[in-house]
């Protein structure tokens, strides 16, 4: 307050330096910034992380949009892979590795996500989801790690959906409204008798027909994300 009412103005903050992490898996590099601001230079920009193919050792500038940059360097491309052994049990796999003195698991899409998920020295576990899963183990030899041996967790047999609860119908003049309890992540297929009358499963919980002439019984089937049926709801509708 005293240096403000005097008029003397405080010393600039100095410009910021650039704070990120790097990665050698292979002979890919990736830089991994904390934050928006980090640009490197001679390196291709992908979904959260900076990378380039180089097997050698060198180096390259990381730089701050609004502040300084730094020089940063890499050790060569460490040769040889781990040798992996996966074994599939009920609900996970246990992964066991031998060759190197310890090992990192990355996700793998299209291409490996450079963001770790586990680490391990002799031994670990991945746990089976309802999907397909994709991982890549890598060797660390002094902090520079061997190209990844891509391993598969084989998905769990997808669960079935309950099927619909408290199907009820009003009648509306010609029209026949048909609802159920509404249930998050379920979609819906309606039948009149044995007609499939929703092209689609339905997001909502709703249903209107015309109003049958004669007694009808309709089925309403649950279907989850993946695609699995429930056994049907049934009502049967009497003029």
């Amino acid at each position: 307050m005293f240096l403000e009412s005097c008029g003397v103005k405080k010393p600039p903050k100095p410009p910021p330096y650039p704070e990120f992490q790097v990665k050698r898996i292979g002979d890919l590099v990736y830089v991994i910034p904390k934050g928006r601001e980090v640009v490197v230079k001679g390196f291709v920009k992908g979904e959260g992380f900076w990378y380039r193919k180089e097997e050698g050792r060198f180096c390259f500038k990381v730089s701050h949009r609004r502040g300084r940059s730094v020089l940063s360097c890499v050790e060569g491309k460490v040769t040889g892979k781990p040798e992996v052994e996966v074994r599939v049990l009920e609900d996970r796999v246990v992964i066991r590795a031998r060759g190197f003195e310890g090992y990192r698991v990355y996700p793998v899409m299209d291409e490996l996500i450079p963001i770790e998920v586990a680490r391990f020295r002799n031994e670990t576990t991945l746990r089976r989801e309802h999907t397909l899963r994709r991982y890549g183990i890598t060797g660390v030899v002094r902090g520079a790690e061997t190209e990844p041996v891509i391993v598969e967790v084989p998905p769990l047999e997808p669960p079935v959906p309950d099927p619909p609860e408290d199907l009820s119908y009003t009648v509306r003049g010609n029209r026949i409204v048909i609802f159920w309890r509404w249930e998050e992540g379920v979609s819906y297929l309606v039948y009149r008798g044995d007609k499939l009358l929703t092209e689609k499963p339905i997001k909502t919980n709703v249903f209107v027909d015309d109003l049958p002439p004669r007694v009808t019984v309709y089925r309403v089937v649950a279907v989850n994300r993946f695609g699995k049926r429930s056994r049907p709801a049934v009502i049967v509708y009497r003029p």
